[in-house]
């Protein structure tokens, strides 16, 4: 990984660091990666390391966690929980749903929204988007109205079966469209839409 691939922070305790990464790292050696780290306010920060990583284990196929241990002089906060999995970072309620999902920064791939809540969405796509970036969105309900939002990549990972699943954070949605979000979560919710 040059110059240091973003890896999913799974914990973070003093300078011991579990963290999940689709590339091979070399276990017993000084590896740079960029870490994405959220704050006690839920932002996620993105902070390049050196790592010294001490063991591997596959997850699953294309993603294997890492166990590490950061240099003595480096300044990281700790997670306030064993965030970006999915079902963990998510304030909300979720419904499990089909919408149809369009990003400029996706290209001309669609995407489908698998799960809703009023603070953010799970999507199924080919494209991993990197974890942290911003991402316009349009939500598309059944009845093709079109909601545009701007959301934060919180975690992406690949799924055997479907290329990639990544979980997005809904970025300070003004009232009028808060209220869209809670009336399209509701008919989710209620199998209307």
């Amino acid at each position: 990984m040059s110059g240091g691939d973003t890896v999913e922070v799974v914990e973070l305790a003093g300078r011991k660091v579990v963290f999940l990464s689709q590339h091979s790292l070399p276990v017993g050696k000084h590896c740079w990666v960029r870490m994405a780290v959220r704050d006690s306010e839920g932002w996620l920060h993105v902070q390049s390391v050196s790592v010294f990583l001490e063991r591997d284990r596959v997850v699953q196929v294309g993603q294997v966690a890492y166990v590490g241990c950061l240099p003595s002089d480096q300044q990281m906060q700790p997670l306030v929980s064993s965030a970006n999995f999915p079902g963990r970072t998510r304030r909300d309620p979720r419904t499990p749903c089909q919408l149809r999902v369009l990003a400029p920064e996706l290209g001309l791939e669609e995407c489908w929204a698998v799960d809703f809540s009023i603070s953010g969405v799970q999507i199924r796509c080919d494209y991993a988007p990197e974890p942290g970036s911003v991402l316009h969105l349009h939500l598309y309900s059944s009845d093709c109205q079109s909601l545009p939002i701007n959301a934060r990549v919180a975690w992406c990972r690949n799924h055997p079966d479907e290329g990639c699943r990544a979980g997005l954070e809904f970025l300070d949605p003004p009232p009028y469209l808060q209220k869209e979000l809670r009336k399209l979560h509701g008919q989710l919710s209620q199998g209307t839409t």
